[in-house]
């Protein structure tokens, strides 16, 4: 969710038993003022857990300043006394001035069951978001700022093999033996913002593919590979790359022409909404030979646009909406080859929505 702030603060209400809890998130820190950024778990009782009054801080996890998401989660928090205190707020606070866009916010217990649920994250279908709890936190605004959910869906279920109750996981086949290596070829499925059938400019993409994880030391060098569409609008390719050990761990990142970069880390990734996929950990198992990977469910934003000599400087920036609006109106096609992002041969207000609804992610993902 986004929060612009004013000294802002959102609750949701916890009741926890005593015992052991893990609070983790996942945080963009765009501006931090103040008492900045902070996740905060809040006595919401006259008395809590280990003697704690009411409003106060039973833990926090801050979040400095950031050019990418900073993923925190603290050590266990043990919550012990004798009486039957069990009510808690769990905080997003957001310091006058400070910025601050939340990719997820997660309470678990020693079972690692989550006890965190936004409105926004019961429509993902690959994830383990099955919770008990009642309450929720929807969409709202509180004066100063807008709110809107996203997840992770590599969070929880980190296996693919291993079905979640209720959810349709991609079946990942047989690895081949381990710590043999060879070519893996990575047959690639995209899908990109505002593009939903064949557009009327459906000449190839040039698209940049690397491979990170796994038994790599570091990243590979791109690969720069053509994508064809289709009518439903999924662009195809193929980026084949050398001495690949077989296994697991594996995360693809993927640069369009005019996009940000998205780093993938499951073979067959969804999102509930346009960039609310994220992920940390890669979670792809390559094989010598074709490996089918089919990100077709999630979207590569728009908006980073080519500027001198046709290079892209990782970021959606003022150059980038500055161009597009500026050129309203522009069927040239020196201009669309920049600011034309649904590819329909003009540059439009479509155009305009696209990018700044991409200024909600702002970065290339590392």
């Amino acid at each position: 969710m986004t929060v612009l702030g004013t000294d802002v603060n959102y609750d949701q209400e916890l009741i926890l038993p005593f015992g052991k809890y893990t609070l983790s998130a996942r945080v963009l820190t765009g501006v931090s003022q103040g008492k900045g950024v902070r996740v905060t778990l809040v006595c919401n009782s006259d008395t809590c857990a280990n003697s704690t009054k009411q409003n106060a801080t039973i833990y926090s996890l801050a979040f400095p300043e950031s050019k990418d998401y900073v993923e925190k989660t603290n050590q266990p928090i043990t919550l012990s006394g004798t009486g039957d205190d069990r009510h808690y707020l769990l905080r997003l606070s957001v310091d006058r001035g400070s910025e601050a866009f939340f990719d997820y916010v997660s309470m678990k217990n020693a079972s690692g069951k989550e006890l965190v649920q936004n409105g926004d994250f019961s429509g993902i279908v690959q994830g383990s978001i099955n919770t008990s709890q009642p309450v929720a936190w929807g969409e709202g605004d509180n004066r100063v700022g807008y709110y809107y959910g996203s997840l992770m869906t590599s969070s929880g279920n980190t296996n693919p093999n291993v079905p979640v109750p209720g959810v349709t996981n991609p079946v990942v086949g047989p690895t081949s033996v381990p710590g043999s290596s060879g070519s893996a070829t990575l047959a690639l499925k995209i899908k990109i913002q505002g593009i939903t059938k064949k557009p009327a400019n459906s000449t190839p993409l040039k698209v940049q593919v690397k491979l990170g994880g796994g038994g790599l030391t570091s990243a590979t060098a791109y690969q720069t590979v053509s994508f064809t569409v289709d009518d439903s609008g999924v662009w195809s390719g193929q980026a084949t790359f050398n001495n690949i050990a077989n296994g697991g761990g594996y995360r693809v990142y993927v640069k369009g022409p005019k996009q940000l970069q998205k780093k993938v880390c499951d073979s067959a990734p969804t999102e509930s909404k346009a960039g609310a996929y994220h992920c940390a950990d890669g979670n792809i198992t390559l094989k010598s030979g074709t490996n089918t990977l089919d990100f077709s469910r999630i979207v590569m934003l728009s908006g980073d646009l080519p500027e001198t000599n046709g290079k892209q400087n990782g970021i959606i920036d003022s150059y980038d909406t500055t161009f597009i609006r500026q050129n309203l109106g522009s069927t040239d096609a020196s201009k669309l080859a920049i600011g034309d992002l649904n590819l329909d041969n003009i540059i439009d207000t479509q155009d305009y929505s696209i990018v700044l609804q991409a200024l909600s992610i702002k970065y290339d993902e590392e």
